[in-house]
């Protein structure tokens, strides 16, 4: 992080960075405050109002805790006169025009404070299973080369509080990652490390591990979807 971002032949100065609560964005955030120091370093909360209560509150007490600069920016107004021009919702409509004012959002609060990078928080996981909205993006991938079950022990150990832990790893309620896969991450990510690692097939991995091949066949299915494999390669 240090190399990348402030370094003395390095394009990007100052790092911006999308404070959501979870996971991913709160050890994204916390590695970036103690490589690059507080004033190099702005976390951008983006208040959704009511939906997002809870979630704003947790960010703001995660920025005040770790001594990060951080600035809230209100985007309700935003989010609701853009779903109002949408007559029919889709079942991704919901959350994938939330993520675009968030980004839209963070990406204008770094312009306007002269920060030249945007941090990237999704981690290889979500990557290689196409589990991300469409679609969030940064300059810098930190996490990308990390399983979500390696993030979990990165953030133990550099001290994220239990209670974003406690959040299921998702987007709302019909959208956590488990129900959608019918596995929690700890045990998705051996598998997909078997896939793309060792190149095992849904075929062996059932045969060795007594697994139904069916259900693996759809994680295959997903890990080599051609656009997923595409932004895997990019992000490497």
């Amino acid at each position: 992080i240090k190399k990348e971002i402030g370094g003395k032949n390095s394009y990007w100065k100052r790092a911006v960075i999308g404070l959501s609560g979870g996971l991913d964005s709160v050890t994204s955030a916390l590695l970036c405050r103690k490589a690059l120091g507080k004033d190099k370093l702005l976390a951008v909360i983006v208040d959704l109002g009511e939906i997002h209560t809870e979630q704003t509150a947790l960010s703001i007490q995660i920025a005040k805790d770790f001594d990060i600069n951080y600035r809230v920016v209100d985007g309700s107004k935003i989010l609701n006169n853009h779903c109002q021009l949408i007559e029919n919702d889709g079942p991704f409509t919901e959350i994938n025009t939330i993520t675009y004012v968030i980004q839209n959002l963070i990406f204008q609060v770094a312009s306007e404070e002269d920060y030249s990078a945007v941090i990237y928080c999704g981690d290889k996981s979500e990557f290689l299973t196409g589990r991300h909205a469409e679609y969030f993006y940064g300059h810098i991938a930190l996490l990308r080369q990390f399983y979500k079950s390696e993030i979990w022990d990165i953030a133990k150990v550099i001290g994220v509080s239990n209670q974003v832990f406690s959040h299921k790893p998702g987007c709302k309620d019909a959208w956590f990652d488990e129900d959608i896969f019918g596995a929690s991450w700890e045990t998705l990510d051996k598998l997909l490390y078997l896939m793309n690692h060792r190149n095992l097939s849904s075929k062996e991995i059932a045969s060795k591990y007594n697994i139904d091949e069916k259900w693996l066949n759809k994680i295959e299915k997903r890990l080599m979807h051609k656009d997923t494999r595409l932004k895997t390669k990019i992000f490497e």
